[in-house]
């Protein structure tokens, strides 16, 4: 400790600086105000926490307890709390495959099933569980003389009859030949022909039929990526995705089959019927609304959270808008103003703003709406809010 002439006490850790400060000094002397700017100069400007006591007072500065916590003190002005707990809350619901529920202070909407009251204009896609502003489905792009299939032997019906539109003859290899995971049969549409496909309808024999298929797509026949893997059946199936852009190539990859055979290939081995690709057309502008949920007091505030993928260049507050209500859809806030909180993973950003309610009537009955606009394509993960 030192001491200045007021008797004033500076408790510091003494320093090399201060060391050598305190060597220009003899044994007993009185440190003068005059010593100050000397002090100043070995030590550094002290900042405004120099001047303050330590305790939870006001204007006091927090020290941390004898278990190195911050001890019990208000932190509602605190900000960004939320938002990393939010961020850590829908990483583990979505990693977990949760549904839809309460969180502290709050709710989520994990889209696990197609579950809000209103969809308007979108599609929802199961395998990624998401909404989507999408356009129509097209019609049936395939051709006979765009099939591919893998491998080279063993399809003894064959493969281009699963594109002739002609449900009564198949495609199929025999199952002696088949093998899972790498077997497939898709169309190669040409170079500088991509297809963005969004749909995939499969008709498929009782005899003999793929269980599980994966998507795959590409632009140079040898370097694939997945669009989805789904589980099929006999009979009619639809498979949709979300877009990945147009592609030459397109093929369905058979991960496992069944059936008791008798289409002279073999018990367990793969046909096709029918096999149509379909793709959308443009982006169309969407509503989505959920069932009101029930909040445990009428709230004043609600900050919202979005799990967003802007497909297309989308100007938030523009080309996507989002309101409140907590009167069940009666009366509604003003737009609240989005703004990016943080990359989420490599395909979606967390949005966030917040909804004054405080003029609306009083309620607990709180849903959202969501509206895109200007035909951008856009895809909605979840969704998540804190009342207060």
């Amino acid at each position: 400790a030192f001491y200045i002439a007021l008797g004033v006490v500076f408790t510091i850790s003494i320093s090399s600086a201060f060391a050598a400060w305190n060597s220009t000094k003899a044994s007993g002397d009185l440190i003068l105000a005059s010593d100050w700017n000397d002090l100043v100069t070995y030590l550094g400007t002290f900042g405004t926490a120099a001047t303050k006591n330590v305790g939870t007072a006001a204007n006091d500065v927090i020290q941390l307890d004898a278990n190195a916590k911050i001890p019990a003190v208000d932190g509602s002005q605190l900000t960004g709390i939320n938002d990393l707990s939010i961020f850590s809350t829908l990483l583990a619901s979505i990693s977990a495959a949760r549904t839809s529920g309460a969180i502290p202070s709050g709710y989520e909407w994990l889209f696990a099933t197609d579950e809000l009251a209103t969809k308007t204009n979108a599609t929802y896609f199961d395998t990624s569980k998401l909404y989507s502003n999408d356009g129509s489905f097209g019609t049936d792009v395939t051709s006979t003389s765009y099939t591919i299939y893998g491998g080279a032997t063993g399809w003894t019906l064959t493969p281009s009859n699963s594109f002739d539109n002609n449900g009564s003859t198949n495609g199929g290899i025999n199952s002696g030949y088949l093998a899972l995971g790498s077997t497939y049969i898709g169309q190669n549409f040409g170079a500088g022909n991509g297809k963005n496909i969004r749909r995939i309808n499969i008709t498929m024999p009782t005899q003999d039929y793929m269980t599980n298929g994966t998507v795959m797509y590409s632009d140079d026949g040898s370097a694939y990526s997945s669009a989805g893997t789904f589980a099929t059946s006999a009979g009619s199936n639809t498979l949709d995705f979300i877009s990945y852009g147009a592609h030459q190539y397109w093929k369905i990859v058979v991960n496992s089959a069944a059936g008791a055979g008798g289409l002279g290939i073999g018990t367990g081995s793969a046909a096709f019927s029918e096999i149509e690709m379909i793709e959308r057309s443009a982006s169309t502008n969407i509503t989505l609304i959920p069932t009101a949920i029930t909040a445990g007091a009428a709230p004043t505030y609600a900050d919202f959270y979005l799990l967003h993928k802007a497909v297309d260049s989308v100007t938030l507050n523009t080309d996507i808008k989002v309101r409140a209500s907590r009167d069940n859809g009666s009366s509604w806030s003003a737009y609240i103003t989005l703004a990016e909180v943080c990359q989420f993973d490599s395909n979606y950003k967390i949005l966030k703003g917040t909804a004054n309610l405080s003029a609306l009537a009083s309620g607990t009955s709180v849903k959202w709406e969501i509206t895109t606009y200007n035909a951008k394509s856009q895809q909605i993960r979840s969704v998540a809010t804190i009342f207060r």
